[in-house]
């Protein structure tokens, strides 16, 4: 199983963008860590897309506190987030770490990004 690098890069003021390229039915993408800001944007969504095929895979969100546990995250209506097709959920939960890991499949290669939007203080 191959971990998959993320990529971060700033939107705007107080956007940031996270984004693992081409995550393989064996792949587990490296996680969104505190280091990388991922708990300063509370307000996060996910996309999940193909430029080919899924190949029958699946993607799930995983959140952990503590970096060696995960667990599925949530949509708004608390159901797992859980892709077999391209598509764009919001992220409920907040953990110190976020990833995306592949459960199935076979000849997928998906690309994650996660957007988020921080709470900013007006001075």
């Amino acid at each position: 199983m191959a971990v998959t690098a993320v990529v971060s890069s700033k939107v705007s003021r107080g956007v940031h963008k996270w984004v693992w390229t081409a995550l393989t039915e064996a792949d587990t993408g490296a996680a969104l860590d505190p280091e990388n800001g991922g708990p300063s944007f509370a307000d996060k969504c996910v996309q999940m897309e193909s430029a080919a095929a899924w190949g029958g895979g699946t993607i799930i969100l995983e959140g952990s506190n503590d970096g060696v546990v995960y667990s599925p995250l949530n949509n708004p209506q608390g159901i797992p987030i859980s892709m077999t097709a391209d598509g764009l959920e919001g992220i409920l939960e907040n953990p110190l770490y976020v990833r995306p890991r592949a459960t199935a499949g076979s000849s997928m290669s998906v690309d994650i990004t996660i957007v988020g939007r921080a709470i900013l203080q007006l001075r």
